[in-house]
């Protein structure tokens, strides 16, 4: 982080050298990277000169030492690890999970964990279409500011501001939804679940993809993927990942650019030791992050004037950028003691800078809508580590499979945050000169700690399976707001938003599932979370952490004469404690926000959620999902927000995709087609022009295709060379995808993607 020191006055100097950033911090990470990466490439140079022999993919084992089995036959998923931290297959789990596997993601053409969801049960991904995060509703919570921040089963730990990690597709696995509260296993986190982002590591099989992807608006892809033992050292196996991406958007001006490798090793040491250290390195020079636009001109008419272009960019050109710097490293270790207790310790280190120059609508007037600029510059440094001990033992006729767990987060962020007044535009006819850069004014600092020890039993008796876990935290944080003076560097101690405080939860599950000999399952559980608020209230004082509790009732069916997974569920989730916002004035009265907010909310979500996943016939497979939710504000110090629908929750949401491989031996063989169908019903937010106007966002129905060719199944000579076609939102509908709750009179709304095509060749061997 930044090196700063304090003077007796109580001020902070920060230095300011070569102010913003020490260019040589990120170099070290940089070339730590390089150097493993050159370690794998080379070792693997001898493998080139190898008979290449075409061998069929493998997949990442759903647990265990990484490499050894499969993920999923097809689209249909059997086992996830993210439930209980276990191999237990789903049918036996008494809670809702959903599984992406990379056949699903490469039918459909998905390039983003936000793409590879959209015909999941209860996940809105693209409420807010963007590139830069994967972000989203599941269940009713989260919304627009809901991060998908788990990655191999550990947090991704956000900075202070716009400073939050990601992983990029390409290196991902398998996406896992564990749904409801989760805090037993992981901690804090949102109520409606979360989305575990399963990364690639080295397979036991030589295998080795280049793919190029071109695409409209303008696109361009290359990457790589090479995976396999290590020539003359048999216990070595080696992976790297690499991916440079170019991107434009439907919006005028906005474009995405990603570059990222991923090199990882793998020693089997003994029969019973394995190690994977593994490393990363992602530059995103640009992205695409749209600023909201006034509900008037884009839900709502605005008079007589036309509506706000489809393609408008209120942020326009010179101005808005975002820069982001991510790097990390760590390790998995398995060790099996006996055939019954193994331990395994991950640990991850990573670092995110990011640069932020925006322009926030603040208002409306006739054409002209009102800007004000924004610069912030985050720096967060993190580690997180997870032990766990699993233990199997048989009493009587129940098998026990215990797990005991000590995990521990550190996050070390800082901020440096500069605003100024209003620079408006007329989207009819945009002035894009950049308005000047505000000078910083602020800068913040925050460390964080959460320690959790957590123990699980998952007892299998017959056809009766059940689990019951309960875990401790403990949460430290200490938040310091600083006025910053930029001309002498100068940081002086700010009279509020500062807090310094540890919070204590317990959090517990349990659930029952039987098993019938048909393959019907039902289940119940019963689960709770919790998530902390660094920020202050009324008087100064510190926000209790926001609770919340979930029933959960339903049923999953494995058919045995194909291979088939459907799911029903019923769900009741309430939160407690939650933030709702005040008129009172938060700089006079100890408050970290602009207004003072007090925890009198309280917001119920109850609904259905059905999934199918079936391979009807060979080659024939189909997904299809519905969700209804049934999302209240209980309680809120607002009394136009009371029994108001959360902003952004569709009622009702559903989705059928269907794909076709034609039989090799028949003319049309190596041909793949498919198709899919997405609706999202309407949505609601409110805006206060005096009055609680509430807002009503239409429902949407979306339609997407692919068409592959497998080159090889007609021509050997060409075997492992496929093309893939494929085409979101085909006929280009144009819709508002979401809007927000918002304090002016005109509300806070954001387009949808528009028509997005992209052709795909890769090349296995």
């Amino acid at each position: 982080m930044h090196s700063y020191r304090r003077m007796g006055n109580g001020t902070v100097v920060v230095a300011t050298a070569d102010f913003p950033r020490e260019q040589g911090r990120a170099l070290k990470p940089l070339l730590s990277l390089l150097l493993l990466s050159a370690a794998a490439l080379a070792m693997t140079a001898p493998t080139f000169a190898q008979d290449a022999s075409v061998t069929q993919l493998e997949r990442i084992d759903v647990e265990g030492k990484p490499g050894t089995g499969d993920n999923i036959e097809g689209v249909v998923p059997k086992k996830a690890t993210t439930a209980g931290k276990t191999n237990r297959e789903l049918v036996r789990t008494p809670q809702a999970v959903n599984v992406v596997g990379r056949e699903e993601m490469e039918q459909r053409g998905a390039a983003t964990v936000s793409e590879a969801l959209r015909y999941t049960p209860g996940v809105v991904a693209e409420a807010r279409p963007t590139t830069r995060y994967d972000i989203g509703y599941i269940r009713g919570f989260g919304g627009l500011q809901n991060w998908f921040d788990f990655v191999d089963g550990m947090k991704m730990q956000r900075g202070l501001s716009y400073n939050a990690p990601a992983m990029d597709a390409w290196n991902i696995e398998r996406v896992e939804v564990l749904k409801g509260p989760a805090s037993v296993l992981y901690g804090q986190i949102m109520p409606g679940g979360l989305v575990n982002q399963v990364t690639k590591k080295p397979l036991d099989e030589t295998q080795r993809e280049v793919q190029l992807a071109v695409g409209a608006p303008g696109r361009v892809d290359a990457a790589f993927d090479f995976t396999g033992p290590i020539a003359g050292a048999e216990d070595w196996k080696y992976r790297i990942v690499g991916l440079g991406r170019y991107q434009e958007s439907n919006i005028d001006f906005s474009e995405s650019e990603r570059w990222f490798i991923a090199p990882s090793l793998t020693w089997e040491a003994t029969p019973d030791t394995s190690l994977t250290v593994y490393a990363g390195y992602m530059n995103d020079p640009k992205s695409v992050y749209p600023v909201y636009l006034p509900a008037v001109g884009t839900v709502v008419p605005n008079g007589s004037y036309p509506d706000i272009p489809y393609d408008f960019n209120v942020e326009g050109k010179g101005y808005s950028k975002y820069h982001r710097k991510q790097f990390w490293a760590g390790y998995e270790l398995e060790h099996d003691f006996t055939s019954d207790l193994s331990f395994t310790q991950k640990l991850r280190f990573m670092d995110t800078e990011s640069d932020f120059m925006g322009l926030g609508v603040s208002g409306l007037s006739g054409t002209q809508i009102n800007r004000g600029p924004s610069h912030v510059l985050d720096d967060a440094s993190q580690v997180t580590i997870d032990n766990q001990l699993r233990y199997e033992l048989d009493t009587g006729a129940v098998r026990h499979t215990l797990l005991a767990g000590l995990d521990f987060q550190y996050l070390d962020a800082d901020r440096y945050l500069a605003q100024s007044a209003n620079s408006p535009i007329d989207y009819l006819n945009p002035d894009y000169t950049p308005p000047t850069v505000p000078v910083y004014t602020g800068y913040h600092t925050l460390k964080r700690t959460q320690t959790g020890v957590y123990l699980q039993d998952q007892i299998d008796y017959g056809r009766l399976a059940a689990t019951f876990g309960g875990r401790y935290d403990r949460v430290s944080y200490d938040l310091k707001a600083n006025s910053y003076n930029a001309a002498t560097g100068v940081a002086t101690p700010a009279p509020i938003g500062s807090v310094d405080k540890a919070v204590d939860d317990f959090s517990w599950n349990a659930g029952v599932a039987y098993v019938f000999d048909n393959g019907i399952a039902p289940y119940a559980s019963y689960s709770t979370s919790f998530e902390v608020n660094p920020g202050t209230g009324v008087g100064g004082k510190a926000f209790d952490p926001i609770t919340a509790r979930q029933f959960e009732v339903g049923v999953r069916y494995q058919p045995t004469a194909f291979n088939g997974m459907f799911t029903a569920s019923y769900f009741d989730i309430e939160q407690k404690n939650v933030m709702t916002s005040t008129s009172i004035p938060g700089a006079a009265n100890g408050c970290s926000a602009q207004y003072c907010q007090s925890q009198l909310g309280k917001v119920r979500s109850r609904g259905l959620e059905f999934e199918a996943k079936a391979e009807v016939s060979p080659g024939f497979n189909l997904i299809g999902s519905y969700t209804y939710v049934h999302a209240r504000v209980v309680e809120d110090t607002n009394a136009a927000l009371a029994d108001s629908t959360p902003a952004g929750v569709p009622t009702h949401q559903a989705s059928l995709w269907g794909h076709y491989q034609f039989d090799e031996n028949t003319t049309l063989g190596g041909l793949g087609i498919g198709a899919g169908i997405r609706y999202m019903g309407k949505t609601e937010a409110i805006y206060f022009p005096g009055a609680a106007t509430v807002l009503t966002v239409p429902d949407y129905t979306l339609v997407d295709a692919a068409i592959s060719y497998d080159f090889g199944v007609k021509n050997p000579s060409l075997k492992g060379m496929k093309l893939n076609l494929s085409a979101s939102n085909v006929f280009d509908k144009k819709y508002v995808a979401s809007c927000g709750n918002a304090a002016n009179a005109y509300g806070s709304c954001y387009y949808g993607t528009a028509r997005e095509v992209k052709a795909t060749l890769s090349y296995k061997w």
